[in-house]
């Protein structure tokens, strides 16, 4: 049966909160415990009591989160792996910051999305409107007072027409689609379906790659909060990476690592197989040596993370002037196609 997982906020919440009780020394069965008692939202405490009543008898806290069914696979799994090498807490707190990152991804993805969805509504009524009332008032007001003597620039209403019918047709099929899109912004389980769409719309593939780089180092963060070797850290991060170009970058990656007669480290292998660049590159391989790792991924994820939201933004700003370009010059040439005739008209007359 497929889950229904919680929003990545409600679980980067919870991760968060257990990592904070656990920093101050609170046994896990007491901090959900007092997590379920402190909060007023129903779902919420209703899972947190989920969890408690597992622990209560005596199940891990993996086994718990995975009975109440609402928790994402990844997110159990990281648990099961962090307690098994007693590196619990730092596990949450990598959790907690990657299903942070999951939920402001998917509101700026909504937010964004809104205006476009209405811009393609509003075109709609504007072209069906000229459609439907102003062409027929035209061509009924042609019909009677031209006669036969602008027979031939008449027949531009015809042009207008279709131009005006194509241009509706296309509208309508942009709010469809970006309607659709809208939709599966809110419900955090469609958020990879909606980013291999977005790697296959070409003005946010660029972005779409990005936000690929952000998720991989981020899951790599998390493998590091649980002391994952670099390898299979590696391997692991790279399964969860779809995104074509840098799934090959990945795999040759991993081949690089494993290599049995000489295996690279983990920046030497993203590296050379050019995931990373020469600066973040360098940053990795002093982090691996220094003995920070987990610091340096998770501020490395951070600024990829940021980056594809800023180009998230600038491929969804441009939108508004495409979108305004075409209504002009759609609604433009019905029109100037419509007065044709009123010109002929008016040179017969003269």
């Amino acid at each position: 049966m497929a889950r229904n997982n919680m929003e990545s906020g409600a679980v980067s919440v919870f991760c968060e909160s257990v990592a904070v009780m656990l920093a101050a020394g609170i046994q896990t069965e007491e901090a959900l415990g007092l997590l379920s008692e402190n909060t007023n939202d129903a779902a919420f405490q209703s899972t947190c009591k989920g969890v408690y009543s597992g622990l209560i008898e005596q199940k891990t806290l993996a086994d718990s989160m995975d009975a109440t069914g609402v928790f994402p696979k990844f997110a159990i799994d990281m648990v099961r792996t962090g307690e098994e090498s007693g590196r619990l807490e730092s596990t949450m707190t990598s959790l907690a910051r990657y299903y942070n990152e999951e939920d402001r991804l998917i509101s700026k993805l909504h937010s964004s999305i809104v205006y476009p969805v209405a811009l393609f509504a509003l075109m709609s009524v504007i072209l069906l409107f000229t459609l439907i009332v102003i062409l027929p008032i035209f061509m009924d007001t042609y019909q009677k007072v031209a006669g036969g003597i602008a027979t031939g620039p008449f027949t531009f209403v015809g042009v207008a027409m279709v131009i005006g019918w194509i241009a509706f047709g296309l509208s309508v099929l942009g709010t469809i689609f970006t309607f659709a899109i809208a939709a599966m912004t809110r419900s955090q389980n469609n958020l990879h379906a909606l980013e291999r769409l977005l790697e296959r719309i070409p003005f946010t593939r660029e972005a779409a790659k990005q936000l690929a780089l952000s998720r991989f180092t981020s899951v790599l963060t998390s493998y590091a909060a649980i002391g994952a070797s670099s390898d299979i850290a590696l391997e692991e991060s790279a399964k969860t990476v779809e995104e074509p170009e840098l799934r090959r970058k990945l795999d040759a990656a991993v081949e690089d690592a494993k290599d049995l007669n000489a295996p690279k480290s983990l920046a030497a292998a993203l590296g050379d197989n050019e995931v990373f660049g020469a600066v973040y590159t360098r940053m990795l391989a002093v982090g691996d040596t220094s003995g920070n790792l987990e610091e340096v991924l998770d501020r490395m994820s951070d600024t990829f993370f940021e980056d594809a939201l800023v180009q998230m933004d600038e491929s969804l700003d441009r939108i508004e002037p495409a979108l305004a370009a075409f209504l002009t010059i759609t609604v433009g040439l019905t029109l100037i196609a419509v007065m044709v005739p009123l010109i002929g008209i008016l040179g017969s007359i003269g």
